[in-house]
């Protein structure tokens, strides 16, 4: 992959055909969109630090991989690694994990592709996930490449295994577009003006409790996710920490008792969860001894059950709908569940 000094060997042939100064030449070439050539070279400051940690962690694990191209999949590992970035926390909260991945990605064989003077140089299919990564961000208004673009770029190459070993995880792009987050508009280009803070507002006192709590109720329930439900729950309980909410609704004529149950999750759904939470302890356990062909089968067997674990939840939440009634005028709850 590049580095800081390839990218100055670029300017400086600028400068030599152009007659430019170091610093136009160089503004010329930020400023660009990337280049579509064979080289595999990409300006590299136009990627934030957490996506060049992931471009050099591909490139280390391509190596470690004895092949000689850089593929999809090493960039997936790489956006694990680099735990910082917006990706590596969609990809925790969606249930992937490094053993895991890799078990499976084992399970489909290595590319042993090796480069004639023994470079290890980008797939063709690694080429266009980071061609589509600048075009994400671009769409998203910002001026640097992150980990989230690079991850969606990897949704798109829906043929190569990279893409394939999410889905069978249960890492859908459906499941993971709405946990990305819109990158910030202060990302900025390296020597550019700081822009001035933007306030954000922080919770207040009833509220982080509720979200606390909700968190902790998640954990305790062995919850694949920390869903909606669970702060609900907390916001409207008996000791709600938000008092003022709870007579809001009292006021609106909404059924309590009623909703609280509702706001617990069916057994269905907790029985699945338990069965995932199991299934990725043998998992674990299967890859530390070894055993890949047994790995890959958990792993299959957890896929079928994330789905069921969906399935559950989508008819949760269709329930709301038919039993609003009981509510009473409470606000509709379903959406986000």
């Amino acid at each position: 992959m590049p580095r800081d000094r390839d990218f100055k060997k670029v300017v400086r042939r600028r400068m030599a055909k152009t007659g430019e100064s170091y610093t136009a030449a160089r503004a010329h070439l930020v400023d660009a969109p990337p280049p579509a050539t064979s080289s595999g070279m990409y300006p590299f400051e136009r990627f934030h630090e957490n996506a060049k940690q992931v471009l050099a962690t591909a490139q280390a694990e391509a190596q470690k991989a004895g092949v000689g191209l850089i593929q999809p999949q090493h960039l997936l590992l790489g956006l694990l690694r680099a735990r910082q970035g917006i990706a590596a926390r969609v990809l925790k909260t969606l249930g992937v994990r490094a053993p895991a991945l890799r078990a499976l990605l084992k399970a489909r064989g290595p590319q042993r592709v090796h480069h004639p003077a023994g470079r290890i140089i980008p797939a063709a299919s690694t080429k266009r996930v980071i061609e589509q990564a600048f075009r994400q961000a671009q769409l998203g208004g910002s001026q640097l490449v992150g980990t989230e673009h690079l991850l969606l770029a990897i949704y798109g190459e829906t043929n190569d295994p990279a893409c394939q070993v999410l889905a069978e995880l249960g890492a859908t792009a459906e499941r993971a577009a709405p946990l990305i987050a819109a990158p910030p508009p202060s990302r900025r280009l390296r020597g550019a003006s700081p822009p001035l803070p933007m306030p954000h507002p922080a919770p207040t006192g009833g509220v982080a409790s509720a979200i606390q709590r909700g968190r902790n109720a998640a954990e305790a329930e062995g919850a694949m996710l920390f869903r909606s439900d669970h702060l609900l729950s907390q916001l409207v309980g008996r000791d709600s920490p938000t008092p003022a909410l709870v007579d809001l609704l009292r006021a609106c004529g909404a059924d309590l008792d009623e909703l609280r149950r509702r706001l617990r999750p069916p057994r269905q759904v907790t029985r699945f969860e338990g069965q995932i939470w199991r299934l990725r302890h043998e998992e674990d356990s299967a890859v530390r001894r070894g055993e890949q062909e047994r790995a890959k089968e958990l792993l299959a067997e957890e896929a079928r059950l994330r789905k069921r674990l969906a399935a559950a939840l989508d008819s949760w939440n269709a329930s709301w709908a038919k039993d609003a009634s009981h509510l009473n005028g409470a606000p509709d709850l379903q959406s986000g569940l």
